[in-house]
């Protein structure tokens, strides 16, 4: 049974934070280019050094190609835009995951209720500054932002799905996920940064 009111006292508990940013590829306002939305931690900006770093050193960064979404299907993510967004999604799942369940002691249950407030939190922060860097810096071109956002819980299965299965009677069948990442050990340390494979089950 979901302790509610545990999961909403302690999912508050967290360092994560997002920050989204953009790299044209001319100067002002290029229909090229990638906007970045950088998932991170303190322990992150400790192992490399700053948010900037984290774009091309770190595993949970969502990079969104601009050209890319100038195909026929826009607003609807580019496949290429797709496989990246799920990766980076995996990642950020992992890193949650591994906070709450296994070091603030929430259950499995309980992970579902707590990345759902967890995520609303998030999303408005990108929102706000995808708002900022694309409507009022007009630092990039326009993008459909709903593509930028973390998935609600029921909408996680949708993301790995297409990935995960071919077949659509496997699909109804099976109404899990099975992830696997590495996650930093309990040794590490910048001298020795060593890692663990972590694999993560999802039920819907």
């Amino acid at each position: 049974m979901v302790n509610r009111k545990f999961v909403e006292k302690i999912y508050k508990f967290h360092n994560f934070n997002v920050e989204v940013d953009c790299t044209p590829n001319n100067y002002r306002c290029s229909d090229d280019g990638q906007i970045y939305v950088i998932f991170f931690s303190n322990l992150d900006l400790v192992e490399w050094g700053s948010v900037m770093n984290l774009i091309t050193l770190s595993e949970t960064v969502y990079r969104h190609d601009l050209t890319e979404d100038r195909s026929k299907s826009f607003p609807y993510p580019h496949k290429s835009n797709k496989v990246k967004f799920s990766e980076y999604v995996k990642e950020v799942i992992s890193k949650v995951y591994t906070y709450f369940v296994d070091e603030m002691s929430v259950s499995n249950d309980e992970f579902r209720y707590v990345w759902d407030l967890f995520v609303n939190d998030m999303n408005k922060v990108i929102k706000e500054k995808s708002i900022k860097l694309i409507f009022k810096d007009r630092v990039c071109k326009p993008v459909d932002i709903n593509l930028l956002l973390l998935p609600n819980y029921n909408k996680i299965y949708d993301v790995f799905v297409y990935d995960l299965y071919t077949n659509k009677e496997e699909t109804n069948r099976h109404k899990r996920i099975v992830l696997s990442t590495t996650v930093r050990s309990n040794n590490f340390t910048l001298i020795n940064p060593t890692y663990d494979l972590k694999t993560i089950e999802l039920s819907f």
